[in-house]
């Protein structure tokens, strides 16, 4: 019976550039809810948030065929 692979860890900037949008982007849509309304601030939180999650896919690595834990 083999060991399993230890687990992989994520760079220590993924991480923190992670923590630093859980910090920012908050803070960001709580002051543009003052300029451009509750709506247009989060119009603007989601939208952003789509662009940045389709600008990470191709960083993902391929699972396909791949036993997964």
């Amino acid at each position: 019976m083999s060991t399993p692979p230890p687990p992989r860890a994520l760079p220590a900037d993924t991480h923190t550039a992670g923590r630093t949008v859980g910090v920012v982007f908050p803070t960001t849509v709580g002051s543009l809810a003052d300029s451009r309304g509750v709506s247009g601030a989060l119009v603007f939180g989601a939208t952003t948030g789509l662009r940045i999650g389709a600008l990470a896919l191709p960083g993902l690595s391929e699972t396909r065929g791949k036993e997964l834990a």
